[in-house]
């Protein structure tokens, strides 16, 4: 399933150049649509259903089993306002992260015998001693609150059977008497743990860590929570699904010796983004270790998780994962521009870390009606992890320049994602400016040109969507002047066709440019009115324009993908002492840098000179695959010669 759904065929070829021309009008003769090349893969990686048509959904989760990524979410089925919906959770595969699989549902909440229909709120799906268990929240139909619950299936797909009730009752973690942390002025400090008193929805949001001690004993922790953060150990041997009683005492209590205790996250005072000068947890925390070549776990332990309000993503580590004390790491993304939540999943596949959340960039998007997206995580040499841009493009997406013959780039106003409720939606007189710069910033003046959002059949219509601030447009407004905007619907559900009230004025027809060379846009919305750039740089669209003025150049910037590394496949590793080593039963496995990979037979050359048959003991093959262009890369193969005695040399005695 490609990145866009409904998205047209992917077009012929791009059309860039650079030419001056003289100023004139353009004439009353046809112009020649011509074809664009577009990005029809990258972000989002969801917002598809088994037919293709548009589906909502957040708070994503990842399990990665043996050569197969799982994606769960949330459904979000909320037609309009700003409450949530979420009748259950759905699941999706990948083997390559470029072609995700819609599995379907997962748990429907009408099978939870003590939730209500409508709260399949955050998730994480993890594989113990070869049973599949989702553990999640939902709202206690008993109107206790948000509670967390567990189910169990035999396949990573579903379905999930639940346990039968909630793990524990939320009065628990949530007492009269609680802690206040420092905002600024003073502390106040009560007999129990907590940043803030009983509420109704700090149980949510879980996220689970199986760690095996030095014993060799598995032991499966489980953190959840929102402003409070919250651990315990799950008991999960034989049919049991339940928090484990650590005191035996029969019951499950609070406190740092007892069965949930409190995460001290250690977040330092310092300016956050709404200026009030303190980073607070929110929700969504997500665990994580990194991983060496050889799967083994290593080094710190990471604990993801949402900050503020509007979310911002933040992480913070420890040495010890039963420890309680977390030392903050740092912001590592700003709010999205399309919705007021985000939630983090991160996860190792074929040697490399990557970074899940959600948005609202999908037609008709908020909070209430999310799509997932992924980006590459990486860290640096001590640990820390740098900002992660939020893009449209993802892993696979196409970013394309747009400029006139002058060189200037088409580019949108710099700005930062407020916290502040009152910044969106990005529409009317919250819509950005956008205009011709020889000075902006890289990423913002990027663009994914898609299909056109609007008569997606017609493969010379295209959409212009923000690399980086994805969800946001260029749109004609009422008055022609082009501007970046959400495409927001008027706060209602898109269709299932994803076509919305702003679909029209954020699609554009693609002409041969007016200057014989380069590209010409149209509006959709304003048919006889071509994006055009005005004296002052801004963009507009407009009737009879200059030829200049109306003819744009695309410079696209593909994602290289090249062999990371190969692994050497042999059928026969043993050989008899003196016996003939072959060599063509040698496969090599491509590893591409997107993910991918590719099985050869030939092409590469395999070197026995280090493997002496007359010597017995275990030796090496080097293989190595020469990519053109780049340096060769190379592995080994173990070989074992085998000495065996002679019949008569064996010692027989008893």
């Amino acid at each position: 399933m490609k990145k866009k759904i409904l998205s047209g065929i992917l077009a012929a070829a791009m059309l860039i150049g650079m030419g001056t021309q003289a100023s004139q009008s353009v004439r009353a003769a046809d112009p020649e649509p011509i074809v664009l090349e577009k990005s029809t893969q990258g972000n989002p990686i969801t917002g598809f259903d088994e037919n293709g048509d548009l589906i909502y959904a957040g708070d994503p989760a990842i399990l990665v089993d043996g050569d197969t990524v799982y994606l769960y979410v949330g459904h979000d089925a909320q037609a309009g306002g700003g409450s949530y919906n979420m009748p259950d959770y759905l699941c999706y595969s990948t083997r390559d992260l470029k072609e995700w699989k819609y599995e379907g549902v997962t748990m429907s909440m009408k099978n939870v015998s003590w939730s209500d229909d409508s709260s399949a709120w955050a998730s994480q799906v993890i594989k113990y001693k070869n049973k599949y268990y989702l553990l999640y929240c939902a709202e206690n139909k008993g109107s206790r609150g948000k509670e967390l619950g567990i189910a169990v299936s035999d396949s990573p797909t579903g379905p999930f059977v639940d346990r039968g009730d909630s793990l524990f009752d939320e009065r628990i973690t949530n007492t009269e008497t609680y802690e206040i942390q420092d905002n600024g002025a003073t502390t106040t400090i009560a007999k129990k743990y907590g940043r803030r008193g009983s509420f109704g929805w700090e149980d949510i949001d879980p996220t689970a860590w199986i760690e095996e001690d030095e014993n060799g004993v598995e032991h499966v922790y489980m953190a959840w929570g929102n402003t409070n953060p919250w651990m315990c150990e799950l008991d999960l041997d034989g049919n049991k699904m339940d928090i484990k009683d650590q005191d035996g005492d029969g019951q499950i209590t609070q406190g740092d010796d007892k069965d949930i205790w409190y995460q001290r996250h250690n977040i330092p005072n310092e300016p956050a983004g709404n200026g009030s000068g303190q980073v607070n947890f929110t929700e969504a925390p997500y665990l994580y270790r990194r991983q060496n070549q050889y799967g083994e776990y290593y080094g710190k332990y990471y604990m993801f998780f949402a900050m503020h309000w509007r979310e911002e993503m933040g992480y913070a580590t420890t040495d010890d994962i039963r420890s309680n004390e977390w030392t903050y790491g740092g912001k590592v993304m700003e709010p999205t521009a399309t919705s007021d939540t985000n939630h983090p999943a991160v996860f190792d596949f074929k040697g490399h870390t990557y970074f899940i959340y959600h948005n609202g960039s999908m037609p008709a998007g908020m909070g209430q009606r999310r799509v997932i997206c992924i980006e590459e995580l990486i860290f640096n040499e001590d640990g820390s992890i740098n900002y992660i841009q939020e893009t449209s493009t993802g892993l696979t997406g196409i970013a394309s320049t747009i400029t006139n013959e002058a060189g200037l780039k088409i580019a949108h106003e710099a700005f930062n994602n407020s916290l502040q409720d009152s910044f969106y939606p990005i529409i009317g007189d919250k819509a950005k400016s956008v205009s011709l710069k020889s000075d902006a910033a890289e990423a913002d003046a990027k663009w994914e040109i898609i299909p056109g959002r609007y008569g997606k059949a017609n493969q010379s219509y295209v959409s212009i969507e923000s690399y980086n601030k994805p969800g946001l447009y260029l749109m004609a407004d009422s008055s022609q002047n082009v501007v970046l905007a959400h495409d927001h619907n008027g706060n209602a559900t898109a269709p299932s066709n994803g076509i919305t009230s702003e679909s029209k004025s954020m699609t554009f027809k693609t002409y041969k440019g007016f200057a014989g060379e380069g590209v010409t846009f149209e509006s959709l919305a304003y048919p006889g009115y071509y994006l055009t750039a005005s004296a002052d740089g801004s963009l507009t669209v407009s009737q009879n324009p200059e030829v200049s003025a109306c003819t744009f150049y695309i410079d696209s910037e593909k994602k290289e993908t090249v062999v990371e590394s190969i692994v050497a496949q042999k059928t026969k590793r043993a050989y008899e002492k003196g016996e003939t080593i072959a060599t063509n039963d040698i496969r090599v496995k491509l590893i591409y840098s997107d993910g991918t990979e590719e099985i050869i037979k030939e092409g590469f050359t395999v070197d026995a000179s280090g493997v002496d048959a007359s010597k017995a003991g275990k030796q090496n093959l080097t293989v190595t695959y020469q990519p053109e262009g780049k340096d060769a890369i190379t592995c080994q193969v173990g070989i074992t010669i085998w000495d065996y005695p002679e019949i008569e040399d064996l010692d027989t005695t008893e």
